[in-house]
């Protein structure tokens, strides 16, 4: 019932309810009961373009405009998306969220921000001691979303929605099979963070993975920190970004820039490919896909406050 639900937040708020996972069964435990609906885990976009695509000439997902246009979709990602992931190296698919997610994923990460959750991001690896603030590179805030932010900060429904979808879209791509991925995806090993840029944020380019070690780093803590590595290695394979700004317009900026070699006939010294890429508009609601080791990227400057979702779905192998 509603007053069974709002008995609930008010024990999270006072300390009742301490972890996500007892928050997780909980509100599984109402739906049943009360058959309230909580949580949607579809990923079956919208058909309708939005037609900053279409005047910026940008192909959502990497595909003819017609067939976007027609609805040609299957029941989890629209048609082609994977094969763009895997030939162009990145998709694009606007309404990934609805405007109520999206909005309701925004006012999380404000209220996760105003509790004083947020960091500066920065650039490097822990695991390889090159974590560092670079702000001639990276300037925004992170909000990390593993572990979960406490329970009495923002609306845990509304993060519980985002992780179910982050596990969704780690099991859809994992039924593909990419050709690319060292190793099945780990849905409980996703990377997941708000993200924020101020005006005047930026993040110049680069790609995903380190150029060291193939990409693959120890889980655990270094030596310096106590030596509990485990025999265990982790890769970022595929990135995502969902955008949650409303309004975004030219003016505003902040797109996410994709650099791609395209095949030519050959440039004047005889090159056989030439360099090219697509600026993304963050347009609310929109999922970005591209490979993590491959795909530099940037993010250009910023004239207004925006607001993401980033993610990684990594592969775990052992080693000796």
């Amino acid at each position: 019932s509603v007053r069974s639900q709002s008995r609930l937040r008010r024990s999270m708020r006072d300390g009742g309810v301490t972890t996500w996972r007892r928050v997780r069964l909980l509100s599984v435990l109402l739906e049943i009961t009360t058959g309230a609906c909580v949580m949607q885990v579809e990923l079956t976009p919208r058909t309708t373009s939005p037609s900053i695509y279409r005047s910026t000439g940008l192909t959502p997902v990497g595909l003819p405009n017609s067939e976007h246009a027609s609805g040609a979709c299957s029941s989890v990602l629209p048609s082609g998306a994977i094969a763009a992931l895997e030939g162009k190296g990145y998709f694009v698919l606007p309404d990934f969220l609805t405007a109520a997610e999206a909005r309701a994923l925004a006012q999380d990460a404000l209220a996760c921000e105003s509790a004083g959750l947020g960091r500066v991001a920065r650039v490097g690896s822990v695991a390889l001691g090159t974590h560092a603030t670079k702000e001639n590179v990276r300037r925004s805030t992170l909000v990390p979303l593993y572990p979960p932010p406490p329970t009495s900060v923002g609306c845990v429904e509304t993060r519980m929605h985002l992780y179910d979808r982050a596990r969704a879209l780690c099991d859809i791509l994992n039924k593909a099979a990419l050709s690319f991925a060292p190793a099945p995806l780990e849905r409980f090993q996703i990377e997941l963070a708000y993200l924020a840029y101020p005006p005047g944020g930026y993040y110049r380019r680069h790609i995903d993975v380190p150029a060291s070690r193939g990409g693959w780093l120890p889980r655990g803590r270094s030596q310096e920190d106590g030596g509990s590595f485990q025999q265990t290695e982790l890769r970022r394979v595929v990135s995502f970004l969902i955008y949650l700004t409303e309004g975004w317009t030219e003016a505003a900026g902040g797109e996410l820039r994709v650099y791609t070699p395209s095949d030519g006939a050959g440039d004047s010294n005889g090159d056989s490919a030439t360099e090219s890429y697509v600026d993304v508009p963050p347009l609310a609601g929109s999922l970005v896909c591209f490979r993590s080791d491959c795909v530099d990227h940037e993010v250009l400057t910023t004239n207004r406050h925006r607001q993401c979702v980033v993610g990684w779905l990594r592969a775990m192998r052992c080693h000796s």
